[in-house]
C-alpha cells in the first residue's frame, strides 16, 4: 500500500504544470526574422504606375508589404524570397518583380487588378547549372525596357546583368561589369545604366620595387622584400605608408556603365559607354524623364588624406567620407553618349563645421519636370532636395523628426514621395513641392 502511494503522488507531481524557473533555464530567442543579413537595399519600395499600390520590400521578414494608397494603410502581406531587396514594377503596371539576395531568386507578384491570383506570387526566376548550383547570385536592382520584354537584374557577387525574358522568366543572356558590386540599374529609352557599388577612385599604397626606381617622387615604401618583409612586421612598423592617387599609373575608374537596349539587349553586349570619376561607393541613381542626365548617390573615401596623417581621424574631424551626388551628362552623340561629371557637394567642404550633415546618400527620385531631385541621406535619416535648375546646394531638408531612422528607399508618384525607414521598419509618405526653396515638404 505503501509504495503504491508513493507512485501516485510521483504521477500527481509529474502532472503539475512547472515554474518557470525550475529545471533547465529557458532560451530567449532572437525575434523572428534576419536581422544579422546586411542587405543591400536598392530601390525597396515601389509606387505602381497608377499610383494605386506602394510595396514595401520588409527584407528582414522575407515579405513584401502591400500598401493601397486610397486607403494609406498595409493591407497584405505576401511572402517572398530571403532577404527581398529591390522591387520594380513592369512598365504596364501588371506584374512587380521582387529580388531575393539570399535565394538568389525574383519573384513575381500579379499586380493585374480583377485577376484571380492578385498579389500573389506567380512565378519564381532562377537559373542553375546541371549540378544544380546556382548562376543568379545575389540579385539586386531590377529594371525594364519600354515594352516589358525584357528584364535586366543586376547579380551583385558575378559582377554580371543577367537579361530574362518576361513571358518565359528564363535567364536568355547576361552582360559583364567590369567592376565590383553591380547594384542600382535604370533604363530611360533605349539605354540601360548600371552602376559599381565597390567603384574604388584610383587610390594606392605609395609602394615601389626600390626608392630609386621611383619616377614621379611618390614613392615612400620600398618593397623589394615584401614577402620577407611582411612575414617578419605585418604592420611594416619601419616604412612610410601613404595613400596616393596616381593617375599616371592607369588605374581603372569604371563607375556607370550603359548598354544600347534598342532592340533588345543581346548575350555578351558591350557597353555603349563607361563613366569614371563618380565616386568610391555608389548607392542609387535616377534618369530625367525629360533629358538622359544621371543622377547619382555616392560617397568618396578620403583615402589619400587617411594615408598623410598619423591620427586619422583627428586630421579628417572624423570626416573619412564626402557626402555626395554626381550629374552626369549623357545626352552626347549615340556611339558616345555620356560627357561631363559634376561632382555636387552635399555638405561644406573639409575644414568647415557641418551643421547639416547628410551622411550616405542613398535611395533617389526625380520629378516628371526634372525639376526636383529628391534623395534620402540614410545615415543622417533626413531626406534633402535639389533644385536641379540652380543646382547650388541642397533645398528643403526633412530630418528624423519627421521622418524615422535610416531611411533607404524612396519612391515617386507625382508630387507624393513613399520613404522607406528600414530601421524603423515605417513608411513616411511625403508631398514634394517643386519649389524647395520657399515650399516645404
Amino acid at each position: 500500500m505503501r509504495c503504491r502511494m508513493l507512485l501516485l503522488l510521483l504521477a500527481v507531481a509529474l502532472s503539475l504544470p512547472r515554474s518557470a524557473q525550475a529545471g533547465r533555464p529557458r532560451v530567449n530567442h532572437e525575434a523572428m526574422g534576419r536581422q544579422t543579413f546586411t542587405s543591400p537595399q536598392v530601390n525597396p519600395i515601389a509606387v505602381s504606375p497608377d499610383g494605386t499600390l506602394v510595396l514595401v520590400a520588409a527584407t528582414t521578414s522575407s515579405l513584401v508589404d502591400v500598401i493601397d494608397t486610397a486607403q494609406g494603410r498595409v493591407t497584405r502581406r505576401i511572402h517572398v524570397g530571403i532577404d527581398p531587396v529591390s522591387i520594380s514594377f513592369k512598365p504596364d503596371g501588371s506584374e512587380a518583380w521582387v529580388s531575393n539576395h539570399v535565394s538568389d531568386s525574383v519573384s513575381v507578384i500579379d499586380t493585374t487588378s480583377g485577376s484571380p491570383s492578385y498579389l500573389a506570387v506567380v512565378e519564381t526566376v532562377q537559373e542553375v547549372d546541371p549540378a544544380g548550383v546556382t548562376l543568379f547570385d545575389e540579385p539586386v536592382g531590377i529594371a525594364f525596357n519600354g515594352d516589358g520584354s525584357q528584364a535586366y537584374v543586376a547579380l551583385s557577387s558575378r559582377n554580371d546583368v543577367a537579361i530574362v525574358n518576361t513571358s518565359t522568366y528564363t535567364v536568355t543572356g547576361r552582360v559583364h561589369v567590369t567592376n565590383q558590386e553591380p547594384r542600382a540599374i535604370a533604363v530611360k529609352g533605349d539605354r540601360l545604366y548600371v552602376l559599381a557599388f565597390e567603384s574604388g577612385n584610383k587610390s594606392q599604397l605609395s609602394a615601389c620595387e626600390t626608392l630609386g626606381d621611383d619616377i614621379d617622387g611618390t614613392c615612400t615604401l620600398d618593397i623589394s622584400n615584401l614577402l620577407e618583409f611582411v612575414t617578419a612586421n605585418p604592420n611594416i612598423p619601419s616604412g612610410t605608408k601613404n595613400i596616393i592617387i596616381d593617375d599616371d599609373a592607369g588605374y581603372p575608374d569604371r563607375d556607370l556603365f550603359v548598354w544600347n537596349i534598342s532592340g533588345g539587349l543581346s548575350d555578351g553586349a558591350v557597353p555603349l559607354d563607361v563613366v569614371e570619376g563618380l565616386g568610391t561607393l555608389l548607392y542609387g541613381l535616377v534618369v530625367g524623364n525629360q533629358s538622359d542626365t544621371v543622377f547619382v548617390t555616392q560617397t568618396e573615401a578620403r583615402n589619400a588624406d587617411n594615408g598623410s596623417h598619423l591620427d586619422v581621424l583627428a586630421t579628417l574631424q572624423n570626416r573619412i567620407f564626402l557626402n555626395r551626388m554626381s550629374e552626369v551628362d549623357c545626352t552626347g552623340p549615340a556611339g558616345n553618349p555620356c560627357g561631363a561629371v559634376t561632382l555636387h557637394e552635399l555638405e561644406p567642404a573639409p575644414g568647415n563645421t557641418v551643421t547639416l550633415p547628410l551622411a550616405t546618400p542613398y535611395g533617389i527620385v526625380i520629378d516628371a519636370n526634372d525639376n526636383l531631385v529628391v534623395a534620402t541621406a540614410a545615415a543622417s535619416s533626413r531626406i534633402f532636395s535639389w533644385d536641379v535648375d540652380n543646382g547650388s546646394g541642397p533645398g528643403k531638408v526633412l530630418d528624423s523628426a519627421d521622418l524615422g531612422s535610416i531611411p533607404r528607399g524612396i519612391a515617386l508618384h507625382g508630387s507624393t514621395a513613399y520613404v522607406l525607414n528600414t530601421l524603423s521598419n515605417t513608411v513616411s509618405i511625403v508631398t514634394v513641392d517643386t519649389n524647395p526653396v520657399s515650399g516645404t515638404f
